[in-house]
Order: structure tokens, then sequence, then C-alpha cells
């Protein structure tokens, strides 16, 4: 069987900007598709593998949600599907290297 593997990427992008913490098995069984269908599809829309497109949604999600002055960094972390707001600091730290204060918000595109 042959998949639009482009419409399956967009697809994918879209689940996971509505729920981050879905899991590759679990947007599988949702599409109906093998886990090695949506890497193929991830990969060829971006380059990336599924866990570094999560990383990515997740880091661009925070950006946004931070540059909003009335969420806090706790709220921020659980909308996230993080346990603390320390835990979201180290996530931010190791994926840009800079503190989750020094974190700047995505370029708008206008």
């Amino acid at each position: 069987m042959t998949y639009d593997l482009i419409y399956l990427f967009v697809e994918v992008e879209s689940r996971l900007s509505d729920n981050l913490q879905v899991r590759l098995y679990e947007l599988a069984k949702e599409l109906r598709v093998s886990r090695r269908t949506i890497e193929t599809a991830i990969r060829l829309g971006c380059r990336k593998n599924f866990r570094q497109l999560k990383r990515q949604k997740r880091l661009d999600k925070a950006r946004l949600l931070l540059g909003q002055a009335e969420v806090s960094r706790k709220e921020i972390a659980a909308l996230l599907g993080f346990r603390s707001a320390e835990a979201l600091s180290r996530f931010v730290k190791t994926c840009t290297g800079k503190p989750l204060s020094r974190l700047k918000k995505p370029a708008q595109n206008d």
C-alpha cells in the first residue's frame, strides 16, 4: 500500500501541534500506518525524526507561551507535559544551550 507522505507529514505535524504528549505508536495507531511510515514521512518533510520534530514543536510552543505575560512558567511546564518548571528549564537549556530566561519568542512571519 502506498501513502501520500507529504499529506501524512502535514497530518503528523498538525496532531503534534494539538497534543505534544502523543507518542509515535499512538499516532501510528490513530493514522492506521506503521511507525516506520510516519518516520519516513517526517524525514522527507523536514529531515528530522519523530523525536526531533516533537522536541522542536515543544520548544516553539514554549517560546510562544513565554511571550504571554499571563502564563506562569509552572503553567507552561504543565501544558507542555513537564512535571515541573525546573524540568522545562532543563529541556530548554539542553535544546538551546541558553537558560529559560533567555528564550526568545519565535520570529513572526508577516
